[in-house]
């Protein structure tokens, strides 16, 4: 507790953010079924975070960098830690910290945009404008959070964004033959099934941009995923 107390209070940004990250990390199931239990209880690693987010570190997140933002913000997302203050003030400071994401970067605030429902308009235009420009620069890694930026402007039902993220994934320029990981297939199907529920734009969702073939991996990996989720949480 004095060591969390001493990070949150005088650390560097970086020590709070790698702290969290550790905490989500430390609770996580482990991948070996072997060692299928978690170092540390979540409900422990929640109120670590709890404490550094409230931290005076944790208050000038204009001084923060993209790349501890991100990392804070993926970890409340893993964490289930929906500090409403802490989000607020990171969306606040996006102008600060925003032009210098990179697209890992993107991915992770995505993610914990979605996983915590935080509805910030501001930051998650700021995120998909983010992408476009990660996109322009030719950076690696833009299928994958492509697919995490347009799977979390459809959960949070942000219409408005419709036709900017169908341009992201237009702007990733699939070939009709390449395979996608099942994570990127199963959020890109999300974002093609969101389009076609609300009969968005040519009310086609992401046909023309995906293959059938794609459109079918995407399907079956989303089958697949809420399987696993149901039986997780028997």
């Amino acid at each position: 507790e004095q060591q969390l107390s001493s990070i949150s209070g005088s650390g560097m940004p970086q020590h709070v953010s790698n702290t969290l990250q550790a905490l989500a990390r430390l609770s996580l199931p482990a991948a070996n079924p072997t060692c299928a239990s978690s170092v540390i209880s979540l409900e422990y690693a929640q109120w670590c975070a709890a404490q550094l987010l409230t931290g005076k570190v944790a208050q000038q997140l204009d001084k923060w960098v993209a790349q501890d933002i991100s990392n804070a913000m993926w970890a409340c997302g893993k964490l289930r830690v929906h500090d409403a203050a802490f989000l607020e003030r990171a969306a606040a400071a996006g102008r600060s910290w925003l032009p210098k994401a990179v697209a890992p970067n993107v991915r992770q605030m995505a993610y914990a945009c979605r996983e915590l429902q935080f509805k910030d308009e501001k930051l998650i235009a700021g995120l998909v404008n983010c992408a476009q420009q990660v996109q322009q620069r030719g950076q690696q890694q833009t299928l994958a959070m492509t697919a995490e930026v347009g799977c979390a402007v459809a959960e949070l039902d942000m219409q408005q964004l419709a036709s900017d993220v169908r341009t992201l994934v237009e702007q990733c320029r699939l070939t009709a033959g390449a395979k996608l990981l099942p994570v990127d297939a199963r959020m890109l199907w999300q974002v093609h099934t969101w389009l076609l529920q609300h009969q968005l734009l040519d009310g086609q969702g992401l046909a023309g941009l995906l293959s059938q073939q794609q459109l079918e991996q995407g399907r079956a990996a989303s089958v697949k995923y809420h399987a696993q989720q149901q039986q997780q949480f028997k």
